[in-house]
């Protein structure tokens, strides 16, 4: 073993980038923060993928169904279809219109889904059934049916099923309700759109059967509705007669109670009478309002006068003589009193003037007097023409409402027989119109074209059967290439394992087989006998993925596991420790998994002494030299009971510590990590934890699981390697393309093999 420490020329540095002003550090890579941000977004190319991997599935669930299609298609018996064009025109036929009564007219729609439904009821059904005389025949009793799987399900039901005992009469009536729906099975009316016309098909193993089967239905549909009118005619007859002689009786009824109610009552003719009691209230209304308002005024002045304002009254001031009698008496009281200042009062001329002015006064108090009078006797008078005229308005009104009381018994009776008569009238005009309508009426049904005897059959169709099937059998295919993908809980690709255990995924390594891989290829020493091949390159793509893994470039000490066993952890283990020494670096392999090593074999080297051995203070240099320059290998030593406590102990840091400071980096390829604690425990003494996971064999439970426990213990982990990857699928052509087949011309020489061995 080479004591000495490790040149630093043989370490691969990264590259500074520099920078604007300084030099930008590297970042960790997160693929969840750009590439998987629309992770919900349907990624067409996947679903491709999806069915491109289960094409195989797709094209035989395909092949399968059409090849059941088609042989279910060639036991089925020929069916025969014969059709009969029948126009059918609505309301052609009608007995009897009457113009006063609301008629119930069909809808075109209603209509033509009407006598569809005539045409397949059970009374058509019956009638042709009887009328051809096929009551026994194969196909109306079940005897002859189609073969296909429901008709063989309802065999085998039938024939594990217990009969019941019914009475022959209750088997007459399943027997004949049986036929019926066969028949009606086999009937299709069809109304063509925007036509009167209705095509009426009947189906059936026998070519003749089904031609006269569809007339027989046509024709006992134009008896049925010929029974029909005709069933009209007579019964319309029928109904006006018996309704004649009913309203011909109530007619005489209602005319006697009117004339022998007018007669009580002396009513002539309550409109007009009513006419003229209407105006003459008005009349009187209007003359009582106008006396209202004038016994209103008359009253006012006479308050008035009463209250000593007579001088104010209109009645006062317009009148003349008043007038004039005024002025008198202001002139002579005028001329009075001038003359006073003169004369005394016992002057003959003064008082020749007091008894002119006394004269003048009682002359105008004798005139206002009158003019109060006539106030009162005016209020008087229209007082009482008001009491007059309101007992005239009440008593108009009275004998109004009397005769609109007499008139509400009058008019029902006037209406019931004006009712009566009007009916009368128009049934005897109704009776009339059916003897000449009934010898005019026109069938509104004929046929257009009878069914003729089919030459081909109508079914099955082999061809349009297997067209469907194969539309059927590619969807049902691809759902089931779906359903498939669904229910494959492994990872396969690496988005999906990226995206199950949010880990990045370092690099992919394909699946070897025998026609591209040489039967002597070593897996587990590829990248040293056959750098040429594929896996070589895959290898040191993830020889470069862990160099850019963070900015101080790959971890010094890495940790390789898996989530279960058999993924291939080992393979990589060593050839990751090949890639990177044939980079320079000085690099140690160690076998830790003490409980099924492997690492000896690959290498030829003895089991102990190693790991277990140099921890428990037993032997001192277990390293081992390689062939492969600057690797070194370190087996897992003798077998300890105790594996778990012995790598998660503090000889174990130690160890690591002393490596560490010897080789530039240390691989440790350790067991599973699922359902054992040695990977988990030597975690957390690396710098640096690889998960591999085989493709289509890890399950993403086991590796979120794996996952799970590693971050509990804060492990560093780098990344995951998906190995056994399918290259032959589509989603990877590109990287076949683009790498294995870069180089013009092919090498010339082939890789030789060579001895890897290992010395002390």
């Amino acid at each position: 073993m080479n004591d000495q420490p490790p040149n630093d020329s043989n370490i691969a540095h990264l590259p500074a980038v520099p920078g604007p002003g300084a030099t930008r550090a590297l970042q960790p890579y997160d693929p969840y923060t750009a590439e998987y941000a629309a992770d919900d977004e349907i990624d067409l190319r996947e679903l491709w993928n999806i069915l491109v991997k289960y094409r195989w599935t797709i094209l035989v669930f395909m092949a399968f169904v059409l090849t059941v299609t088609a042989i279910g298609t060639l036991l089925m018996h020929p069916v025969y279809k014969a059709t009969t064009l029948l126009e059918i025109v609505p309301n052609a036929g009608n007995i009897v219109k009457f113009q006063n009564l609301e008629q119930m007219e069909y809808q075109p729609r209603e209509f033509a889904q009407t006598q569809a439904n005539i045409l397949r009821s059970e009374s058509v059904a019956n009638s042709a059934i009887a009328s051809l005389g096929i009551e026994d025949h194969p196909e109306m009793i079940g005897e002859l049916a189609q073969r296909g799987i429901m008709n063989g399900v309802s065999q085998l039901r039938g024939l594990f099923s217990t009969p019941e005992e019914i009475s022959e009469e209750h088997v007459e009536r399943i027997a004949e309700r049986e036929r019926l729906e066969r028949f009606s099975d086999r009937l299709t009316v069809e109304p063509l759109r925007n036509s009167n016309l209705f095509k009426v098909s009947f189906e059936s193993f026998s070519p003749q059967l089904a031609a006269d089967a569809a007339n027989a239905v046509s024709r006992e549909y134009l008896r049925l509705n010929d029974q029909r009118r005709f069933d009209s005619t007579s019964g319309a007859k029928t109904f006006l007669e018996r309704e004649i002689r009913n309203v011909q009786a109530k007619l005489e009824t209602s005319e006697k109670e009117l004339t022998e109610f007018a007669r009580k009552r002396r009513i002539i003719d309550v409109e007009d009478k009513g006419n003229i009691m209407t105006t003459r209230l008005e009349e009187l209304s209007k003359s009582l309002t106008d006396v209202q308002s004038q016994r209103i005024n008359a009253e006012s002045l006479y308050r008035q006068a009463k209250q000593g304002n007579i001088e104010s009254l209109p009645a006062i001031l317009d009148e003349q003589l008043i007038k004039e009698l005024k002025e008198e008496y202001t002139r002579l009281n005028s001329d009075y009193a001038r003359q006073a200042k003169i004369y005394k009062e016992a002057y003959p001329k003064q008082q020749q003037l007091r008894s002119q002015r006394d004269q003048i006064k009682a002359s105008l108090d004798q005139e206002i007097g009158r003019v109060v009078t006539s106030l009162r006797s005016n209020y008087a008078h229209l007082m009482n023409r008001e009491r007059l005229l309101e007992r005239a308005v009440q008593a108009q009104k009275e004998e109004l409402l009397n005769l609109q009381d007499r008139a509400v018994q009058y008019n029902i009776l006037k209406r019931e027989w004006e009712t009566n008569k009007e009916l009368y009238s128009g049934l005897l005009e109704r009776m009339k119109e059916v003897g000449v309508i009934a010898g005019m009426e026109t069938n509104n049904i004929s046929v257009i074209d009878p069914a003729l005897v089919p030459i081909k059959p109508h079914s099955p169709k082999l061809m349009l059967n297997l067209g469907i099937a194969g539309i059927l059998g590619l969807m049902g295919g691809i759902g089931l290439a779906f359903v498939l993908a669904y229910l494959d809980n492994t990872v396969r690709t690496p988005d999906e394992l990226e995206r199950a255990i949010h880990v990045v995924n370092l690099g992919l390594l394909p699946r070897t087989d025998g026609k591209t891989t040489p039967a002597n290829l070593q897996l587990d020493l590829v990248s040293e006998l056959h750098r040429e091949h594929e896996l070589s390159e895959a290898f040191r793509s993830i020889r470069t993925s862990l160099m850019f893994s963070s900015p101080q470039g790959a971890p010094k000490s890495i940790l390789v596991t898996s989530a279960l066993p058999g993924e291939g952890k080992t393979t990589v283990a060593t050839n990751l420790a090949i890639v990177l020494s044939q980079n320079g670096a000085k690099v140690l392999l160690i076998d830790a998994d003490l409980r099924k090593p492997r690492l000896h074999k690959v290498f030829g080297v003895p089991t102990s002494p190693g790991l277990s051995d140099w921890l428990v203070g037993v032997h001192q240099n277990p390293i081992y030299r390689t062939d492969v320059d600057n690797l070194f290998i370190m087996a897992s030593g003798t077998s300890p009971p105790n594996p778990a406590e012995l790598l998660s102990s503090l000889n174990m840091d130690n160890f690591l510590k002393q490596t560490g400071e010897r080789f530039e980096y240390v691989i440790l390829d350790t067991p599973p990590t699922l359902g054992l604690a040695d990977s988990i425990a030597l975690s957390t003494k690396v710098k640096g934890v690889i998960l591999v996971a085989a493709a289509g064999m890890a399950s993403k439970d086991a590796l979120k699981e794996a996952v799970k426990r590693l971050r509990t213990v804060r492990a560093p982990l780098v990344g995951a390697v998906l190995n056994m990857v399918e290259m032959t699928s589509g989603q990877y052509r590109y990287y076949i393309d683009s790498y294995y087949h870069y180089r013009a011309t092919p090498a010339s020489e082939t890789d030789e093999e060579l001895p890897v061995t290992a010395s002390r």
